[in-house]
């Protein structure tokens, strides 16, 4: 663990885990990445802006955030429990739009803790994704819509058994309902993209799902794991085991133009 990480694991151990946790799983698949005490970021260079990230920045640093950023739509976020990486009003000043906040919860997987029991889902398979077809699956499940701008930076580390992300589909009676994708890097997986078709929520898709990803690595001989959760997706994951240990807010500022941008999106018909 770096020096800069050291001191905000003694100024809030959970915090300081957490973030550590959750910055690793994301550098990892960075096309170009940089971190050091002021400023984390990475870029797929895919164009959303799940896949583009500043993980943390001090306030003084988010003008150098901006510049590694560049024109690719990003997710900045801005941690409230800690005063030098709270940057929101720095973010708010300069235009960003809050998007969401959500905590950030941690599974330890080194005390031989088991996977709950969950009911079985008749007709349901999560498969690996191992080609590009089925890739392309996984994105229109996640995105809802066919992107081979998002399929080739999504193969470049996510296709091969020894692969940093290992993407999940879920099949029921054939038909894609389902995703998600565990993130490998060194001791910790992350758990990232879980979705569940609307019409087939609460049936134990996503709960099937988010087992198949801390499964993969366990495979890997990862000691935790680590999401953030949605609203949705709480529930599911304090019944895993996962326990919250801190806040994360999110925000951003899609280049004009973007398909990202809900400004730039054609009105509801």
């Amino acid at each position: 663990m770096s020096a800069y990480l050291r001191r905000d694991a003694a100024r809030s151990p959970q915090l300081g885990r957490a973030r550590e946790l959750f910055t690793s799983t994301h550098l990892v698949r960075g096309a170009t990445a940089g971190q050091d005490s002021g400023l984390t970021w990475f870029r797929t260079n895919a164009p959303h802006e799940e896949l583009n990230a500043v993980l943390a920045v001090a306030g003084d640093r988010i003008d150098d955030a901006v510049r590694a950023m560049g024109d690719a739509p990003a997710l900045w976020h801005s941690w409230p429990g800690d005063p030098r990486f709270d940057v929101e009003p720095g973010l708010r000043k300069r235009g960003f739009r809050f998007v969401e906040e959500e905590p950030v919860m941690v599974l330890s997987l080194d005390d031989g803790h088991a996977s709950p029991p969950v009911r079985s889902v008749p007709g349901l398979q999560i498969q690996r994704v191992t080609d590009r077809e089925s890739l392309t699956e996984w994105v229109r499940v996640w995105t809802g819509r066919t992107d081979p701008d998002l399929v080739a930076p999504l193969a470049d580390k996510g296709l091969g058994r020894s692969a940093v992300v290992q993407h999940l589909l879920a099949r029921l009676h054939g038909k894609p309902v389902g995703c998600a994708a565990a993130v490998l890097a060194d001791s910790v997986v992350g758990i990232e993209h879980v979705i569940t078709s609307e019409r087939h929520r609460g049936h134990g898709v996503g709960t099937a799902l988010t087992i198949a990803a801390v499964e993969e690595g366990r495979t890997r001989c990862a000691s935790a794991a680590v999401l953030t959760a949605s609203p949705d997706g709480l529930g599911i994951y304090r019944r895993l085991g996962f326990e919250e240990h801190a806040a994360v807010r999110r925000f951003a500022r899609w280049p004009a133009g973007s398909d990202c941008n809900p400004e730039s999106a054609a009105p509801p018909n």
